[in-house]
This record gives structure tokens, C-alpha cells and sequence, in this order.
């Protein structure tokens, strides 16, 4: 499988400080540009997505993570390696597949630790499918893009900013994203459970991947509000975009 790199660049936490400036564009206006940015086609949702994460922790070995978002038929694909084991989980229509080394019998343990059952395949589903959806996901149903846009500083850069909420139904953080000033590319959001706690964390998208007309973030940083501990880092190293009507039905099967 293609793997790539794209060269990064590092900078110093900037102190987390909107403000409202009146001669911006409406937030909508702003979510618009970022969006023409990253997806000027409106191809996110037309077309399946098979991107491979590495993934790094403070702690333990590198993982290699395969996901398939099939916006087309509303599938949800999922193949890691954990402790030598090749593991295989999808989601369509509410039910749930599993394979460990090809097998659909496995131990409760295992069922447990890689999140096996299908409520954990669904989360993993809501997770990769919203980060890596970012910013088309904040078109989504449920989404309360706040009306103004916001001026802050964000790495040690000045930014704009857009504050989300989402409806109960859907979540309960509170998140801002941060948008670069000329280009309206997404270079990283912030979320908080109690935004008066500075609690939550701010996650940074470094680099990029362009493939059929749509702009990826490549690299996800995660770290805590309130004391900037790193927590680890996803990079996408490799990506399929294709016209669902070239793949084959089949769930597991996706996986090539």
C-alpha cells in the first residue's frame, strides 16, 4: 500500500483567547470558505474513503490502523494489528462484523479489549468517522454553528476561530476550530466538557494529503488544556478515495 509524507512544522502553544471582531465574515460564511478549501467539489460524502493511520502513543508500540467510511451505502470499516493479531470490524444498518485472524470466534477478553461488541465498533465508527471528516462534518445534522466568527491564537499563530455545540442527541462538548487567516485551511480544534475547568483538549493538524480534489489534514496531535501533556498522534500515511460504484459490496471484502 502507498505510503507518503508530508514534511511538518512545529510551533509553540499559543494562549486560548477568542474575540469577536466586526468586520469578519458570519461563521457560516467562514465554515463555507474552509469547506471550499478542503472540499471544493462536495466530494466527501459522494465518495468511499480507505485511509491508513500510524498511530503513536507516550507509551507502547506504533499501530496500523485501516479505515473504510462508505458514505455511498452507510458502512463502516475498521482493520488494525494489535498484539500480532489481525483484527477486521464493520457496521452497516445497525449490525456488526468481527474477525481476529480471520476468525469470527474469539475470547471475551479480546471482545472486550479491541472493542469487538457492536457498541464499540459504532464509537469507533463516530470517532474516525468525525475526525477524519473534519470540517465537512460540521455541515452535520445536529450541529450548532455558533453565528459569529471569532479572531484567537492558536500554536503561537493568529487564527480564526468557529465555536460548535451539537444538540443533545449528539454531544455535549464544546468545541472551537481554528482556521489559517489566508488559505481558511482547518490547523486545529479545541474541545471542553466545562469550558470554565479548562478541561477537554486541543488537538493540532499538521501537514496535509490531497487526493481527487479533497484536502486532508495529515497529522492529528492530541494534547491536554491544562497542562499541554502530549497524549499521542495519528498520521495518515496512506489513502483511496473512489466512486462507490468501483467497489464491491461485500463488508469485509472491502479490505484490499
Amino acid at each position: 500500500m502507498t505510503r507518503f509524507f508530508c514534511a511538518l512544522t512545529f510551533l509553540a502553544v499559543g494562549l486560548h483567547s477568542t474575540s469577536i471582531a466586526q468586520d469578519l465574515p458570519s461563521a457560516s460564511d467562514l465554515l463555507d470558505k474552509s469547506l471550499e478549501y478542503h472540499d471544493p467539489e462536495g466530494s466527501w460524502y459522494q465518495l468511499n474513503h480507505s485511509l491508513d493511520l500510524l498511530s503513536k502513543r507516550p507509551s507502547g508500540e506504533d499501530r496500523y490502523t485501516t479505515i473504510l467510511l462508505s458514505h455511498a451505502d452507510g458502512m463502516f470499516g475498521m482493520e488494525m494489528e494489535r498484539d500480532g493479531l489481525d483484527i477486521k470490524t464493520s457496521t452497516k444498518d445497525g449490525s456488526c462484523e468481527a474477525t481476529v485472524d480471520g476468525r469470527t470466534e474469539y475470547t471475551e477478553e479480546q471482545q472486550e479489549k479491541y472493542r469487538l461488541h457492536c457498541e464499540g465498533i459504532v464509537r469507533w465508527r463516530d470517532y474516525h468517522g468525525y475526525m477524519l471528516g473534519l470540517p465537512m462534518k460540521l455541515k452535520d445534522p445536529g450541529t450548532l454553528l455558533d453565528s459569529q466568527a471569532r479572531t484567537d491564537t492558536f500554536m503561537g499563530e493568529d487564527v480564526l476561530a468557529l465555536k460548535v455545540t451539537y444538540e443533545e442527541s449528539v454531544g455535549a462538548d464544546t468545541w472551537y476550530f481554528y482556521l489559517d487567516p489566508e488559505t481558511y485551511a482547518l490547523v486545529g480544534t479545541r474541545f471542553y466538557k466545562d469550558e470554565s475547568k479548562n478541561d477537554g483538549e486541543y488537538i493540532t493538524f499538521e501537514g496535509e494529503i490531497e487526493h481527487d480534489g479533497i484536502r486532508l489534514p495529515k497529522v492529528r496531535k492530541w494534547y491536554y488544556n491544562n497542562n499541554d501533556e502530549f497524549l499521542g498522534e495519528d498520521d495518515i500515511v496512506g489513502c483511496k478515495l473512489g466512486n462507490p460504484a468501483t467497489w464491491p459490496s461485500a463488508r469485509l471484502a472491502l479490505f484490499y
